[in-house]
């Protein structure tokens, strides 16, 4: 279906941006892809992590991975 098409790409582009650390624009990505899919328990998941990557952003030679502080 379109609607999943749509999901994946504009999830794949939060991504992408995300790696970058591009988190403003990747944010917006993954609020897109609320829209397209309430719910969607992937976007949830890294608007999560943006939001604690803007409190305390990663070092500069961040590799991507994100490191659980807790269980």
């Amino acid at each position: 279906p379109q609607m999943l098409i749509d999901l994946i790409k504009k999830f794949e582009e939060g991504r992408s941006l995300y790696l970058k650390k591009s988190f403003d624009q990747a944010y917006e990505c993954f609020v897109a892809c609320q829209k397209i899919k309430q719910n969607d328990g992937p976007s949830q998941l890294y608007l999560e992590r943006i939001a604690k990557y803007k409190e305390n952003p990663p070092s500069k030679d961040w590799d991507g991975v994100f490191t659980f502080t807790h269980k």
